[in-house]
């Protein structure tokens, strides 16, 4: 699954599975018992994102994703939040660097907006 055009701000994907998924970014997206086995967050926006219950870490690809320190992620363990970054503001325009978006207009690209609902996903364990 490719969401990494997707602006998934304030989405609840409790329970769901992303095992190989690239996301996008998105400020306050419940991942609350989410499987993100090597699921692809590089470069995202995980503001206020909440990754309690969570499982996967282990191999999930959360190096370089950028948060607010004002509104950090929480559920995430110490060593994979160690691996993001802190940006208060967004790095200047240097395209080799991660952005911190505040809004869509932001993205190097349009990101699609959209309401979805997935059903009775299989999950594997």
């Amino acid at each position: 699954m490719d969401l990494s055009l997707c602006w998934l701000e304030d989405a609840q994907f409790d329970g769901s599975s992303f095992r190989n998924a690239r996301l996008g970014c998105g400020r306050n997206v419940s991942y609350r018992g989410a499987h993100l086995d090597h699921t692809d967050f590089r470069h995202v926006e995980i503001s206020g994102c909440d990754f309690t219950g969570a499982k996967g870490f282990d191999t999930a690809m959360l190096y370089g994703a950028v948060y607010d320190p004002a509104n950090p992620p929480i559920g995430l363990p110490a060593g994979v939040l160690a691996q993001c970054k802190a940006e208060a503001e967004p790095p200047p325009t240097d395209p080799r660097k991660p952005t911190n978006p505040r809004e869509p207009s932001e993205f190097k690209e349009s990101p699609l907006h959209c309401h979805a609902t997935i059903h009775a996903i299989p999950i594997e364990d």
